[in-house]
């Protein structure tokens, strides 16, 4: 039988960077952070939202979520540079989306999360004003990717990896986030009655008034009753 008490995380929304030389923290439940540099400000990324049978972070469910977690909806990778490539990947879905390269140079976009693994980075600038000693992670499971330096004043930062099942990667130099993947479990879920959908796919808004694509802000999570029992 299923355990009588779910856990409900739902996730924040990723922060919008100012050219202030300052991490930007990450949206809560596994967004990947992102920095704003005097040149460039990436924001970070989305955290997840999920529903399970035990409390704590997504990633506390990384050796048991076959069997302790019901559902996870993907966070959105933060956006790279507003005025250079300021849309981060949108959120899964079986996967996250993939984030923007800046087009002028080949700096790399953060991938998305998928099923089996996070989503790789992209890559640091070109010289030592850009890449500023950024070291760029790729999003692991219930976190997204991020970049990392020694010194945040000057460098080209990109966005912040979304948090998922597995989440997105974090963006290159001036480039966006990857998505975090969005997840339903075979083995505590009904098959036939369950579906996860992308952020770039039109479905029903929170308010119930119409549909949205995507969802914009923190999480959001509701649960129906279908049926009481005794």
């Amino acid at each position: 039988s299923s355990p009588d008490t779910l856990y409900i995380n739902i996730g924040g929304q990723g922060k919008v960077g100012l050219k202030d030389n300052a991490i930007i923290e990450g949206g809560y439940n596994g967004g990947g952070r992102g920095y704003g540099s005097d040149n460039h400000n990436g924001a970070s990324g989305g955290g997840a939202t999920h529903i399970g049978y035990k409390t704590g972070l997504l990633t506390a469910f990384s050796s048991d979520y076959t069997t302790q977690l019901l559902i996870v909806a993907g966070g959105g990778g933060g956006g790279g540079n507003a005025d250079k490539s300021g849309v981060g990947g949108y959120g899964g879905g079986a996967s996250g989306g993939n984030g923007i390269g800046y087009s002028s140079i080949s700096y790399g976009y953060g991938a998305g999360g998928t099923q089996i693994s996070g989503g790789t980075s992209g890559t640091g600038g070109t010289n030592s004003s850009q890449a500023n000693n950024m070291t760029l992670y790729s999003g692991g499971f219930g976190y997204g990717g991020y970049s990392d330096s020694t010194s945040i004043s000057g460098g080209w930062h990109g966005g912040g990896g979304g948090a998922g099942l597995y989440g997105g990667g974090a963006g290159g130099a001036i480039s966006s986030g990857g998505g975090g993947s969005g997840y339903v479990n075979p083995n505590l879920l009904d098959s036939g009655t369950y579906e996860t959908i992308a952020g770039n796919i039109s479905f029903p808004n929170t308010a119930g008034t119409g549909n949205e694509t995507g969802h914009s802000g923190n999480g959001y999570a509701r649960i129906t009753p279908l049926e009481v029992e005794g």
